[in-house]
């Protein structure tokens, strides 16, 4: 009902009563002495993340809208034609859902961040939403309407990760190769994901990121090595056949050379985890020399980003017209300025392009 509601302020109030509506609700906010200065702002269809935007600026407004009613008639008639005014289990259920809103809408920015890695915070964030989907589940009755959109978003979480091989290896290794993190934190988040006591597809998710973690390591060792042997063919050295008849002392070198390569990946898993605030970026720097195969694994996979909306925001000309900042304008005000823009740019003319912009 509120998500409707400020629809149709949008479409039909805002627009129409534009002198004395904004007039009266202003004074409404200020004799509830609402300390949030932000404005209620419009929902866009294409974009789920601003129905909670919405109702989270509506609700911290609840008390306006509430003596709204009765200091502006034209508002309650003219809703009380259509959808009616927002009840007082409206605004109990809008309060209800917006923690449940909240965890999907903060992991959404977490992981659409472009100036920090991104890749090996994703498994953090499945971990992060299956647990605040059962806390919910855990504090709410079965028949409040919290309690049966959790259970509905549970049924579609396990649709996604409900089972061992759904999931993308690469990115608990990522989660293993974070300093503060590594194989210790991924197998009790598994527990998480799959109780052990009910199934054993904890047991085998563990397995697979095991196995093809040391497959990976062992890949990278490899490359390592062959790069290792061209550069010692430009100092190839002839073996001393009196002192060494067997090859013992190559055998030897050769062993070494392996031991050293496999205890590098025990090494980094034994060390104790690193502090919550330190750079992953920087402590692989500092520390490739330690761990040379393991950076570069390390190098290539933190680069992959795990979401395109940084990406598509960049080329999304709405964006730049409707942001938090100008979050008041009316669709046809959008559509006018992002149309004007459009049209602008397809200007034959150069000169009359750039003083349009200028003028802008």
């Amino acid at each position: 009902m509120i998500l409707v509601l400020l629809g149709y302020l949008y479409e039909n109030g805002i627009d129409k009563f534009v002198g004395d509506f904004e007039e009266c609700y202003r004074k409404c906010v200020e004799r509830q002495k609402i300390k949030y200065k932000g404005h209620i702002c419009l929902d866009v269809e294409t974009r789920w993340n601003s129905t909670y935007l919405m109702l989270d600026a509506a609700f911290k407004h609840k008390m306006a809208f509430v003596e709204l009613e009765f200091y502006d008639t034209k508002y309650a008639n003219e809703l009380g034609k259509g959808i009616g005014l927002a009840s007082y289990e409206d605004w109990e259920y809008v309060g209800s859902i917006l923690p449940f809103l909240r965890i999907f809408y903060e992991a959404t920015l977490r992981i659409s961040g472009n100036s920090y890695v991104t890749s090996n915070i994703y498994m953090l964030e499945v971990v992060g939403i299956w647990n605040g989907i059962n806390h919910l589940l855990k504090s709410n009755a079965t028949s409040s309407a919290t309690y049966k959109m959790a259970e509905k978003t549970r049924k579609k979480y396990e649709k996604y990760w409900g089972e061992p091989n759904k999931f993308n290896i690469l990115l608990l290794i990522i989660v293993v190769l974070d300093p503060r993190y590594k194989m210790g934190y991924m197998n009790w988040a598994i527990n998480q994901l799959f109780d052990p006591e009910k199934t054993n597809d904890g047991w085998v998710l563990k397995s697979r990121l095991d196995t093809s973690l040391k497959l990976l390591f062992d890949e990278y060792r490899s490359q390592n090595r062959g790069a290792e042997n061209d550069t010692q063919q430009t100092h190839v050295e002839v073996p001393n056949y009196k002192h060494d008849p067997y090859g013992q002392n190559k055998f030897l070198q050769t062993i070494r050379l392996t031991s050293l390569n496999k205890y590098e990946l025990q090494k980094y898993l034994e060390e104790e985890i690193g502090e919550t605030t330190l750079n992953i970026l920087h402590w692989w720097k500092m520390n490739s020399c330690r761990f040379p195969i393991l950076s570069n694994i390390a190098q290539e996979l933190l680069v992959m980003p795990v979401s395109t909306i940084a990406y598509e925001y960049a080329f999304s000309m709405g964006g730049r017209v409707f942001d938090p900042y100008r979050s008041y304008l009316s669709q046809q005000k959008v559509e006018a300025l992002i149309c004007t823009q459009d049209w602008l740019k397809d200007t034959h003319s150069p000169s009359l392009l750039d003083y349009y912009f200028e003028e802008l």
